[in-house]
């Protein structure tokens, strides 16, 4: 399985990189999740050896976020993907994952490209990606930009 790499930076443009979030604090879009585990990225920003390639598949459990970067979080088994505030200024951010294997959400999932695959993590709650995919190659962000979450 292949590594995420940490590397910083916004992306400039127009539509927001993380879904908005519905009334109630749920995240809109359910998910399904499959068993087996993945490599996360960690400290450092690389997860994983090095295993497969391009033609490996970035997202074997289907929860649209790359396998090395984690995995969705729904810890009320609704089907509805956990919010996080990452940020901590008392507004949920968007959709949480699972860095560590722990169950717990501790980064928010990012989409740079606005495909709808997320291929980011920010973990320190700026808003920005601190550890980007290597199983999948973020495509053109031209008319997507990254949530601001300053407090």
């Amino acid at each position: 399985m292949g590594g995420a790499s940490s590397l910083g930076g916004g992306v400039p443009g127009g539509e927001s990189a993380i879904p908005s979030l519905e009334a109630g604090g749920a995240v809109g879009g359910a998910f399904t999740a499959g068993a087996g585990g993945s490599d996360t990225a960690g400290e450092g920003g690389v997860a994983g050896a090095g295993e497969g390639g391009a033609d490996s598949d970035p997202d074997k459990n289907r929860d649209q976020v790359a396998d090395d970067l984690g995995n969705l979080v729904d810890t009320n088994q609704d089907a509805v993907a956990d919010p996080i505030d990452i940020n901590r200024d008392g507004k949920l951010d968007g959709v949480g994952i699972d860095t560590n294997g722990d169950g717990v959400a501790d980064a928010l999932a990012l989409d740079p490209d606005c495909d709808g695959f997320y291929e980011a993590s920010d973990t320190d709650g700026d808003g920005k990606p601190n550890f980007w995919s290597t199983l999948k190659p973020v495509g053109d962000t031209t008319n997507c930009t990254l949530p601001d979450l300053r407090w």
